[in-house]
């Protein structure tokens, strides 16, 4: 490996085109773009750099191909049989029917978003609800079935109500405030508490006139449909249920919901939750659609207003088709998953280390996406079963009660819709993993790569920094502000306050002195502090390493070269790759850089010995005729011809870009290989001179013994002294 140090240093002569040509000097052939010169020398760590490149590049082109053809796969899965348009306006209509209209008798304009009071909900199912889903043109006749709520969308069976309540003495009272004698006194010692299952009040409610609503048990072995979730809490499918059917005229209607205000159905005190919901049938895209609407009451009084509008299906025998592809689809998620199973197991075995393969950046994302794709053929799985059990048809619907068969189907398509947008966006986002095969796209990849590490130390110092002021702000507004009420919602306002999008002056009015410090507290340490100083340094040091790193080939000498192999071999190569799984390429490769590897570890040892001369990487090079002696036999066999010429041109090609992009490293690089060319040269006059030293030592040696011998005065000083 001596001749792999010995570089002549002469510049590599110029063409007329400016780019530089092949020189029979062997260092000059590693700077020349596109030289073919096997007697050029290449830095060691650079080549083992481009040699695991290039294995990770003849990996990722066939996963590209089959990823390319995955996402198109997924992307007609996704999108096949959806109306999103259409389910927008059909969904809009019912909430332009029942939510978005004005009370009527109202001496100031209240909407559905408005309700403060159970007055409130009264006027809104009587004023709003009874006319635009009963026919109050023939107040006494029935329904005329099927009923269109707007357009064609028809109402299904009945609408149904809704109401909890918790006990009346469903939390303790503080005796030191209320006095020992209070219920004496007369006052009331009642405590309603917040929302739960343990503070629910079950069992038949008497109101205060004496009528009496059932409360349907949700456990009681029937199925009464699904949880529901808002800002304050989760509602079971239970409660105090009233079916209002659409069949019924007007008139009869309007006497149930009169019933119900009279009652006191939704008092102030202790109810916790009301809810209206209906379903409704599309016949122009088969579709099915779920209105509920629906207040969250708080123990402090406050009403909280909200919806859930949702579009879905059920499975039908017209559905064969998507079936079947569904099924061809599930073939591709099946291949990912064994594939990544192997390479995690492929991993474990290398390191004995379980989490080694996972705790990778694109292999966690990876995990993630194919967990979530297996999720969803799961809920698909679910959905068809529960559609294939479910025995119904639409004139059934229509004159049966409140469909509550409907809602397993609604919940299963509704969570198929939510892993599929996470798998979308994971999906899509893998294409970022690909881009590595071309140096000009890759720079995001890479920028984030070399980042990493920094980045996710900075970000959870950010998030730390981010809690501390969500809790500080929550402190100071969380009592008059929405957008404050709690942490979880304070940690988002925090955000939208690193964007510019926050009310100033509502909080000012909140806290009048606390404001302003607070504010250029979030100014300074999020955005300033963190965002900018922090977090944008780190990445742009990155960016700017890549960029020095990044090849500046010219884009036509890119393509003759890669048209040059593909003339050599077109498809062959490839074809055995992508489908046969042969891998005989990619462990020459593995073992032509491990031997690389071992032999710049010596040769690394070797240079560092001589502490008065410190030789840099880049001088530990190796030429062409080195790879036969370096390699085994019959390893060299093997990769003698095509291949190994086809390796040792991309080298020289790659080096000769990364020398030719960064000029100082080049001036270093010939500095270093003149002080390694100087010491090699220097080596035999060294060995000469301690060949020299050795004899008069020993020449004084003898001589002092022989002065004593003659016993001949004092010894006679060292001439080397």
């Amino acid at each position: 490996m001596e001749s792999g140090r010995t570089i002549d240093v002469e510049p590599a002569p110029q063409s007329e085109e400016g780019i530089t040509s092949p020189s029979k000097n062997p260092g000059a052939g590693a700077l020349a773009i596109g030289a073919n010169d096997m007697d050029g020398q290449i830095p060691m760590s650079f080549a083992i750099t481009q040699l695991y490149k290039r294995i990770q590049t003849n990996k990722l082109y066939p996963e590209l191909v089959i990823y390319i053809c995955f996402v198109i796969t997924f992307t007609f899965f996704l999108l096949w049989g959806k109306n999103t348009g259409d389910s927008y306006y059909s969904i809009k209509s019912i909430q332009d029917l029942l939510t978005n209209p004005e009370f009527p008798d109202q001496t100031t304009a209240k909407y559905f978003g408005d309700s403060a009071l159970p007055d409130d909900f009264q006027d809104w199912i009587a004023g709003v609800v009874l006319p635009a889903l009963w026919d109050s043109g023939n107040p006494d006749k029935p329904g005329k079935m099927p009923r269109y709520a707007q357009g064609e969308n028809i109402i299904l069976g009945a609408l149904r109500v809704r109401m909890m309540r918790v006990k009346q003495d469903g939390c303790s009272i503080n005796t030191a405030i209320y006095g020992d004698n209070a219920v004496a006194n007369g006052v009331d010692t009642s405590c309603r508490p917040p929302w739960s299952l343990e503070a629910e009040q079950t069992g038949p409610y008497t109101t205060k006139t004496g009528h009496v609503f059932n409360y349907t048990d949700p456990n009681n072995g029937e199925y009464h449909g699904t949880t529901t979730s808002g800002d304050i809490g989760s509602y079971h499918p239970g409660g105090y249920t009233i079916i209002l059917h659409f069949n019924s005229s007007y008139n009869e209607i309007k006497e149930q919901i009169e019933i119900m205000n009279k009652n006191y159905y939704v008092d102030h005190l202790a109810t916790r939750f009301v809810m209206v919901e209906m379903f409704a049938y599309i016949p122009q895209f088969d579709q099915f659609l779920s209105a509920k609407m629906f207040h969250e009451i708080t123990s402090g009084g406050s009403w909280v207003p909200n919806t859930q509008f949702r579009i879905f299906k059920v499975w039908t025998q017209n559905m064969i088709t998507k079936t079947i592809y569904d099924l061809f689809f599930a073939l591709f998620v099946f291949y990912y998953f064994f594939k990544m199973f192997m390479e995690w197991l492929k991993e474990y075995k290398r390191t004995r280390r379980f989490f080694s393969w996972i705790l990778q950046v694109w292999n966690m994302l990876e995990f993630i996406n194919i967990m979530c794709f297996l999720g969803t053929l799961f809920l698909r799985v679910l959905w068809f079963r529960d559609s294939m059990t479910k025995k119904f048809t639409l004139h059934s619907l229509i004159h049966g009660s409140y469909p509550v068969q409907l809602e397993s189907s609604l919940w299963l398509y509704s969570m198929q819709v939510y892993t599929n947008s996470i798998n979308n966006l994971l999906t899509y986002m893998k294409v970022l993993k690909y881009v590595r095969l071309n140096d000009r796209l890759n720079i995001l990849t890479r920028t984030m790569e070399i980042c990493q590490r920094n980045i996710v130390g900075s970000l959870l110092l950010f998030i730390y920094l981010v809690a501390a002021l969500s809790l500080t702000g929550n402190s100071l507004y969380g009592n008059g502000m929405y957008e404050w009420r709690n942490v979880n919602t304070a940690f988002s306002t925090v955000g939208r306050m690193l964007v510019g999008d926050f009310d100033y002056p509502a909080m000012r009015e909140e806290n009048r002195y606390m404001t302003a410090i607070y504010f250029w507290l979030v100014i300074f340490i999020g955005l300033y502090l963190m965002l900018s100083a922090i977090i944008v340094a780190i990445i742009c040091e990155g960016f700017t390493q890549v960029s020095v790193e990044q090849s500046n080939t010219p884009l036509d000498i890119i393509i003759s070269r890669w048209w040059s192999k593909f003339k050599k071999h077109p498809f062959s190569g490839f074809a055995i790759t992508c489908f046969s799984g042969k891998r005989s390429e990619e462990q020459l490769l593995y073992l032509l850089g491990n031997v690389l590897q071992a032999a710049y570890r010596q040769q690394k040892m070797d240079l560092n010995q001589n502490d008065e001369l410190q030789v840099d990487d880049s001088a530990i090079c190796f030429g062409f005729s080195d790879i036969k002696t370096l390699l085994p036999s019959d390893v060299w066999d093997e990769m003698k011809g095509d291949l190994i010429d086809d390796i040792w041109e991309e080298l020289l090609f790659e080096w000769g870009c990364y020398m030719k992009n960064d000029v100082q490293l080049q001036n270093k690089v010939t500095e270093t290989r003149l002080l390694t060319a100087m010491q090699d040269w220097l080596k035999p006059e060294e060995k000469m001179m301690d060949n020299i030293i050795q004899k008069v030592r020993k020449l004084h040696v003898e001589v002092n013994n022989l002065l004593e011998d003659l016993a001949i005065g004092d010894k006679p000083a060292s001439p080397l002294s």
